[in-house]
């Protein structure tokens, strides 16, 4: 367990999206950081959810996941 804050970092630009990159590694010089986004870019869908079939999970890396549903899914 670590005494540093833990920050959730999460968007609608998709996992690979450059801010979120940017964003997140910024945030690990003061916090351990995990990165659940999109799998893909899902603008304008942030407050959707995904009722209608299975998410799908990935793990990419080291505390960075993507969902294959919209933003709020993967909150």
């Amino acid at each position: 367990m670590s005494d540093r804050p833990l920050i959730l970092v999460s968007n609608d630009d998709g996992v690979t999206a450059r801010g979120v990159r940017t964003l997140s590694g910024a945030l690990r010089s003061i916090a351990d950081v995990v990165v659940v986004a999109p799998a893909s870019e899902q603008s304008a869908g942030s407050h959707s959810l995904t009722l209608s079939r299975p998410l799908r999970h990935r793990v990419l890396e080291e505390d960075v996941h993507s969902v294959d549903g919209s933003p709020a899914d993967c909150i």
